[in-house]
């Protein structure tokens, strides 16, 4: 199991230009994999022994220019893609996109901003300072346990100066752009038009926008084949005029089609959410998207006393596939909640005194011209600190993916140890959970047994010299 890691870690050699640089990446996604405690870098230091001189070098690591962040996300996904793991519906790989906040207090750390949360749950106040990250992921798996396997996890929002001055060819775009056009750079690499599962928040016409245009980039059909549920009050045509605008009587209100156009419905069967059900169903091709008026194709469900609307960009996909696709989206929601608990992977204190002290609640505006005031040196630091964040989430990103490939791959090693107990176990897969303390506890012995693992290399390079002789038991036993 161990070796499988590190032979998956050697293949991102190519995206370090210095072998020092490459070791602390194998050491920081190994920390990420088992480290108990989730107070920053430090765990890492904790949870390997490594040296605390070292510490220091760690810290610099993330800063460095040895390493670039669009890189490492190509080397990932043509590294998941080669695994041979990638699910596969309806004869296409199944992208799911989605954003999350995460809450970080700090005067000194860029992009830190007031969000509105929008969830239903009471326990979370309606505004938070911290970070929006838009994150992407393909499903792995098979259907009896799979997961949504993070491809990339970036800061999309408070962040439109420091894309300025890194010279992005997109600095402008919205959150929903920014996710919608990195799905097609993903879907580039696949090298194959993906299914795009998204919330509803992402039916916009900047999205529909931004797939034309990479569809035009690229020269073939979409990139993505967008499905999102939509409000039944959207409003959608049946015919255009020779101008372009909808034509007479030819508009729908999806909402009256369960009530007006009942008889028009089918009847069918669908897996949803993992259970064979009966359902009913009519679906209509109509332009949406006011001064766009793209073609979408509308699915309305009645299912076990649910009601809703999904939309397609694809107008030859048929309407099951449809409601059976749109079943997994679930799984980003569930890998987020993860990644917080069991990875950790938003648990990075990254700042620094370049950053000019605003005020708690300040506007955007306010923020931006604090930001324009500063001189070179000081906004080349805001860039290495933002970029310090970025790598710090995407290398638990790739921790995170090592372990659900495992899940999959040696489910039975897994399961099959005396070193977790747990009463029930839910199926054959194990959790992310399980895998990680299986991790924790087999580390200590395929240090000392399996020295000729890169990875296990580049952690005993910066232990102690006692503690390279020594097994963590051992140093426990001392230790009492």
């Amino acid at each position: 199991m161990w070796a499988y890691i590190d032979d998956m870690l050697q293949g991102f050699r190519r995206c370090f230009s210095r072998e020092a640089s490459f070791r602390w990446f194998m050491i920081v996604v190994v920390g990420f994999m088992v480290r108990s405690d989730h107070y920053g870098v430090t765990s890492i230091v904790r949870e390997l022994c490594l040296d605390p001189a070292k510490y220091t070098s760690l810290i610099h690591f993330f800063r460095s220019t040895s390493w670039r962040l669009e890189e490492l996300i190509y080397t990932w996904v043509e590294t998941i893609i080669s695994t041979g793991m990638v699910t596969r519906l309806h004869g296409r790989p199944v992208l799911i996109g989605d954003g999350t906040n995460h809450s970080r207090e700090g005067s000194r750390i860029p992009s830190v901003k007031k969000i509105r949360q929008g969830s239903d749950n009471s326990g979370k106040p309606e505004y938070i300072r911290g970070y929006m990250f838009g994150g992407l992921g393909v499903l792995i798996g098979e259907a009896a346990r799979s997961f949504c396997l993070p491809l990339s996890m970036l800061i999309h929002t408070g962040n439109k100066e420091i894309m300025k001055w890194k010279g992005a060819e997109f600095e402008n775009d919205s959150h929903v752009e920014r996710l919608v056009r990195g799905a097609c750079d993903i879907a580039a690499v696949f090298k194959e038009t993906c299914w795009l599962l998204m919330d509803s928040y992402y039916l916009s016409m900047n999205a529909l926008n931004v797939i034309n245009n990479m569809r035009d980039i690229i020269g073939s059909g979409n990139l993505v084949e967008m499905i999102v549920p939509v409000n039944a009050a959207y409003v959608g045509y049946t015919a255009l005029n020779a101008k372009g605008n909808p034509a007479k009587n030819s508009r729908v209100k999806l909402c009256e089609l369960f009530t007006k156009a009942r008889d028009t419905f089918v009847s069918g069967h669908a897996t949803i959410y993992g259970e064979r059900q009966n359902v009913k169903y009519c679906f209509l091709d109509l332009y949406w998207g006011r001064g766009l008026y793209k073609m979408l194709k509308f699915v309305c469900i009645e299912a076990d006393g649910f009601t809703g609307v999904l939309a397609c960009t694809d107008l030859m996909a048929d309407p099951i596939n449809i409601i059976e696709l749109y079943c997994h989206r679930y799984k980003i929601e569930a890998f987020f909640k993860s990644f917080k608990n069991v990875v950790a992977g938003f648990s990075c204190y990254f700042w620094t005194h370049s950053m000019p002290l605003i005020k708690k609640w300040a506007k955007s505006e306010e923020i931006a011209g604090r930001l324009e005031q500063l001189g070179e040196e000081a906004k080349q630091a805001l860039v290495d600190t933002y970029d310090a964040i970025e790598g710090f989430v995407m290398f638990s990103c790739i921790a995170a993916g090592l372990i659900q490939l495992c899940c999959l791959k040696f489910s039975a090693v897994i399961n099959g140890g005396v070193i977790y107990w747990l009463r029930t176990r839910g199926s054959s897969i194990p959790s992310m959970d399980t895998a990680v303390i299986t991790f924790r506890y087999s580390l200590p012995g395929i240090i000392n047994k399996c020295r000729e693992l890169g990875l296990v290399r580049a952690i005993q390079g910066k232990q102690t010299p006692v503690q390279n002789d020594l097994s963590v038991s051992e140093i426990m036993d001392e230790s009492a």
